[in-house]
């Protein structure tokens, strides 16, 4: 019990210093192992960091997640501590779910905490972490190195969740029909052009890339024969995306998310000459899959993968060969000059010599 002693000495000597002072401490969501401990009784106030709907379980969960803690703190003064979600301002969905890191689920999670702490006399309050985004430096996710919990970006531009909270709390009516309007302008779905056309493959998210092109995960003009999305197989359920860091890129947003299996994909465009860009990477590794330390023990499974072989033909002509192996988790993109004729658009076939085929992304330019 050298914690306990340790805290107790800790505790003791901040009600010396400042006997009117409350003292405080914050503990993360395993309460258990602080109770084990005799931690929970200690300081005057209890904070919980609680991540309900991302590191552990789903967003509705935190429901029941404070009505438990107030049982087990007898009514003890406590306060949500820390909470937040992950987000990337250049992703977007229309599906949005947990580990996507798009703006719209980011906006679920704290529409739902606030609206559980401003109505709850469970909790005598909270703290949404984090203000900004700020560097961590073993973080994977949307984009490497950063984590993205912020209301506002690293640069201290405001994102929608910013204003989400300044249209509610701000005590300034006017502020909050302004801070109103900002958010709902930052959550317009972008509109992707209709050249060039920007495709993530097996992905619901869309992303904006620093030139401005809208990558959509969908489009008429594009069919798929085959395959399914790629999903990181994790302990605790699959993820909508990598959360490992890309090499070779500072567009890793675009190399996250892919297709497996496909057996050919068909671009109805017209007649004309066209630049296409397939985008590769190789999402798996042979054995153990690295994992961020950030995601609390939802630790990724070995998926029995054992390499990856594949042949790439666009319109019959080989653009990757089953001798040419992608490198795991290295960006790897291959451009090509080719013509659409007779009305039968392009057609990329995949055919896997060893594993499933992937492919990540499609650009398509028309050119002179």
């Amino acid at each position: 019990m050298n914690v306990n002693r340790l805290a107790k000495q800790l505790n003791d000597r901040l009600h010396e210093l400042d006997p009117e002072r409350y003292t405080f401490a914050a503990v993360h969501d395993y309460f258990k192992e602080y109770q084990d401990c005799g931690l929970d009784t200690l300081a005057d106030v209890i904070g919980h960091n609680i991540y309900s709907g991302w590191y552990s379980n789903t967003i509705q969960s935190l429901d029941e997640k404070v009505e438990n803690l107030h049982r087990q703190m007898k009514g003890r003064p406590q306060l949500m501590s820390e909470y937040g979600a992950d987000c990337d301002v250049h992703l977007r969905s229309a599906q949005p779910e947990k580990f996507d890191y798009t703006i719209d689920y980011a906006m679920l999670y704290h529409r739902h905490y606030l609206h559980l702490l401003m109505t709850t006399d469970l909790m005598a309050g909270g703290t949404a972490w984090n203000l900004n985004d700020f560097h961590s430096e073993a973080r994977g996710g949307a984009i490497p190195h950063l984590n993205l919990k912020g209301l506002c970006t690293l640069d201290r531009t405001p994102k929608a969740t910013y204003y989400f909270y300044q249209s509610q709390l701000h005590p300034d009516a006017e502020v909050r029909r302004q801070a109103a309007q900002h958010m709902e302008e930052l959550l317009r779905m972008p509109v992707p052009q209709a050249s060039p056309l920007c495709l993530l493959l097996g992905s619901t998210r869309c992303y904006t890339d620093p030139n401005g092109l809208v990558w959509s995960p969908n489009d008429d003009r594009c069919t798929i024969y085959g395959g399914s999305p790629y999903t990181r197989k994790t302990e605790h359920g699959n993820l909508p995306a990598s959360d490992v860091t890309i090499l070779g890129t500072n567009e890793w947003q675009r190399y996250q998310t892919a297709v497996i299996g496909a057996d050919s994909i068909h671009l109805n465009v017209p007649d004309g000459h066209y630049r296409l860009t397939l985008s590769f990477c190789e999402l798996e590794t042979i054995g153990e899959q690295e994992m961020s330390p950030y995601n609390l023990g939802n630790k990724a499974l070995d998926t029995g993968f054992d390499g990856r072989k594949q042949i790439v033909e666009v319109n019959g002509q080989t653009v990757l060969s089953s001798n040419d192996r992608l490198e795991t988790y290295r960006a790897t993109d291959i451009s090509i000059d080719v013509v659409a004729q007779d009305g039968k658009g392009i057609l990329i076939q995949l055919r896997a010599t060893q594993g499933a085929t992937i492919l990540n992304a499609i650009k398509l330019i028309q050119t002179p």
